[in-house]
């Protein structure tokens, strides 16, 4: 059979390009060598049961995973397994990373949003505007503005911080960086709404939760995809600037006889 049409050799070359930019260079090239040896094995089952050694590359390759799916699958065993610690085995390495990201950032908030609460800025308010004038333009139940830092932080650090944290989500977990992120903020969503109701008459907290689930929610699931896909577009410009392709061609399809 010729190589360039070898059935296993196409699989595992375009295994090697999936893999690319999802796992570090030499972590692919084991992956390859790995798939290389289970294929190689059920190939020589089959060989032996009778089946026609062309045939059975096809069978072989046929009742494998397809490469795209199996990439993304490997990527994600590799990434989770690569640190052995009791918290990544009982929660997994993605989810304690986004967790990690966005729950330290919600917590700062919301701690700072009782702080607004209980220990309130003794500042007088600066703006030309009477209180009814800008209670026209910022209507209840929004944070009534005051242009101070305490103001700027209430209002902007939700505005900017879920595109941040998705942005940081998806650089540091090369695959399944939105699904961990949308399970870390179902659970942040769910604590931001028993936390606000403690700050009730003060509606903040509440309003707070709701702006997580209709803004955090969507934009950091959408911001850790696209850094994701973009982090794996740079990696594999990268590594084919190097030149440095480990796919399977260059390893050896053993030939049984039929």
């Amino acid at each position: 059979m010729n190589p360039k049409e070898h059935p296993i050799q196409a699989y595992l070359a375009q295994l090697s390009e999936e893999l690319r930019g999802l796992v570090p260079e030499r972590e692919r090239v084991h992956l390859v060598q790995e798939q290389l040896f289970w294929l190689e094995r059920r190939l020589r089952d089959a060989v032996l049961e009778g089946t026609p050694y062309e045939e059975a590359c096809r069978k072989v390759v046929a009742r494998h995973d397809s490469p795209k799916v199996l990439a993304r699958r490997l990527a994600h065993e590799s990434y989770e397994d690569a640190i052995d610690t009791p918290i990544y085995k009982l929660l997994g390495r993605a989810n304690s990373t986004a967790a990690v990201i966005f729950g330290q950032a919600n917590l700062y908030y919301l701690l700072f949003l009782q702080m607004k609460v209980y220990l309130p800025p003794s500042a007088a308010l600066k703006s030309s505007l009477s209180p009814a004038q800008l209670r026209e333009v910022f209507p209840e139940p929004l944070p009534f503005p005051d242009l101070s830092w305490w103001f700027l932080m209430t209002v902007g650090f939700p505005v900017v911080m879920p595109w941040v944290l998705g942005w940081l989500c998806g650089r540091m977990i090369p695959v399944g960086a939105s699904s961990a992120v949308a399970r870390v903020m179902a659970l942040i969503v769910l604590s931001a709404f028993v936390l606000g109701s403690a700050l009730l008459p003060q509606v903040e907290g509440i309003l707070y939760a709701l702006f997580l689930l209709v803004y955090w929610l969507p934009v950091g699931i959408l911001t850790a995809c696209l850094s994701s896909s973009l982090r794996r577009k740079a990696l594999r410009h990268k590594t084919e600037a190097m030149d440095c392709r480990p796919s399977a061609s260059h390893a050896s399809i053993q030939e049984f006889p039929s």
